[in-house]
């Protein structure tokens, strides 16, 4: 939410808290966790059906929600890692993942976000690496000119890359060659490399 400059680190937290739980011990550790669903619409009344948590393990990180919609139920998985896991009918090994399911089990669409596996009945999608690391030349504005090639840059277009240490910052990926990423909308921070979260999207036809 800000810029990666002293200026703007040192400033207090954004804070945006939902709902808190307090320790009966004041000397006891909390580790508050929140999913909060945003589903935007036009007309009167939420689509949403229902939804309900299928995974919270505070160990792991691994966060998993289903929504059901009028003729379908969407998967949310969020984890911190590639390791393989089962949220109801979906495996993953992947950091984040999509599936949606019509009323039929029938998938409809799947994403895979910095993964190498994402599987539902039938329906599947493989990487053949979860993200790809790239050494930085140089950096001019929203640029990065890379000190070896990216392999394939008409995939990385769309993506998200991954620059800087604590914190890192995420950006868009606008535009891509084997020398070249430029990312979308802010100006790029300089780094020393690069790590494009691979990505892949597959939609059915009906």
């Amino acid at each position: 939410w800000r810029l990666v400059i002293p200026e703007e680190l040192e400033k207090p937290p954004v804070r945006q808290i939902l709902a808190e739980n307090r320790a009966g011990d004041s000397d006891e550790a909390l580790d508050s966790r929140y999913a909060a669903l945003m589903v935007p619409y036009q007309k009167n009344g939420s689509p949403v059906v229902a939804a309900r948590l299928l995974e919270d393990d505070p160990d792991s990180g691994a966060l998993a929600v289903e929504v059901k919609f009028d003729g379908r139920t969407d998967y949310i998985i969020s984890t911190l890692d590639q390791q393989e896991r089962q949220f109801g009918p979906v495996r993953v090994a992947g950091e984040f993942a999509f599936v949606s399911v019509d009323d039929q089990g029938r998938t409809l669409q799947g994403y895979l976000l910095n993964g190498t596996a994402l599987t539902c009945g039938d329906f599947q999608i493989t990487l053949p690496e979860a993200n790809t690391t790239l050494k930085v030349q140089s950096v001019d504005d929203r640029t990065y000119h890379l000190a070896e090639p990216l392999p394939d840059p008409q995939a990385a277009i769309g993506s998200y890359v991954l620059v800087g240490e604590s914190p890192q910052t995420g950006f868009e990926i606008a535009s891509a060659t084997q020398r070249e990423i430029t990312v979308r909308d802010y100006p790029a921070v300089v780094c020393d490399e690069v790590t494009i979260l691979n990505a892949g999207w597959v939609r059915l036809d009906s």
